[in-house]
């Protein structure tokens, strides 16, 4: 073997080295497979070409780890690619988190709850610690404000988001009109879920910034300057 076949075979077990141990910080689990697939093959030309002769029990054995996890992979997209999802669920999906992957989407709802409301359902009082984020699908709901102004929230709005983002009690008293479908997630839980998958953090964080800002300088129902 020439010394510059000797730098390629140790350069492609560093490599090897480097991404087995990037996968044990991936938090995605399709991240964790793609590289432990990467990293046993790797080891695996490593044992078969660099040694004098094959060390067969290491190539086998490498081997088994990529196509069980490429099996894996497999799996996973195959299920994020048959999951259907309710009407309701599919219209949060497309409307508030289509970046999400399907599979983490799910995640998400299961951390959640379709909750009917009926007029009169106070979801959060100023001053007050605020249990749920929710999101309003179908109804209204007024928000009173300290200066004595209310203003009515339809379909497509959340509330709670600014205490999600700040941990701090309600700004505002938001009180169902009508008869409302919400979704509705623990806060504690959902903060716990974004810790620790940083898509699910991303998107949710996105969803709620993007609420936030169209409440501060939206037209019409939305104030400028007040979010829930």
């Amino acid at each position: 073997m020439t010394n510059t076949e000797t730098v390629l075979m140790y350069g492609l077990y560093a490599f090897g080295y480097a991404t087995s141990l990037a996968a044990f910080i991936m938090t995605s689990m399709v991240w964790l497979r793609v590289l432990v697939v990467v990293s046993s093959a790797c080891y695996a030309i490593y044992y078969f070409g660099f040694p004098a002769e094959p060390l067969w029990l290491d190539v086998v054995t490498e081997l088994i780890l990529v196509l069980v996890n490429a099996a894996m992979l497999a799996l996973i997209v195959i299920s994020s690619l048959t999951e259907r999802f309710e009407d309701t669920e599919q219209f949060l999906y497309d409307s508030e988190f289509p970046d999400l992957s399907r599979r983490n989407f799910r995640a998400l709802l299961k951390k959640g709850t379709w909750c009917n409301i009926r007029p009169g359902f106070q979801f959060t009082t100023r001053g007050e610690p605020v249990e749920y984020l929710y999101y309003l699908l179908k109804g209204e709901v007024a928000a009173e404000l300290p200066e004595s102004t209310t203003l009515a929230r339809q379909e497509g709005t959340v509330i709670g988001e600014i205490s999600f983002r700040t941990g701090g009690p309600a700004s505002a008293r938001v009180t169902a009109t009508q008869p409302c479908l919400v979704m509705r997630w623990p806060q504690h839980e959902l903060r716990a879920l974004c810790g620790g998958n940083d898509d699910i953090r991303r998107s949710v964080n996105d969803f709620v910034s993007s609420h936030m800002a169209q409440k501060l300088a939206g037209p019409g129902t939305t104030a400028p300057g007040i979010a829930l």
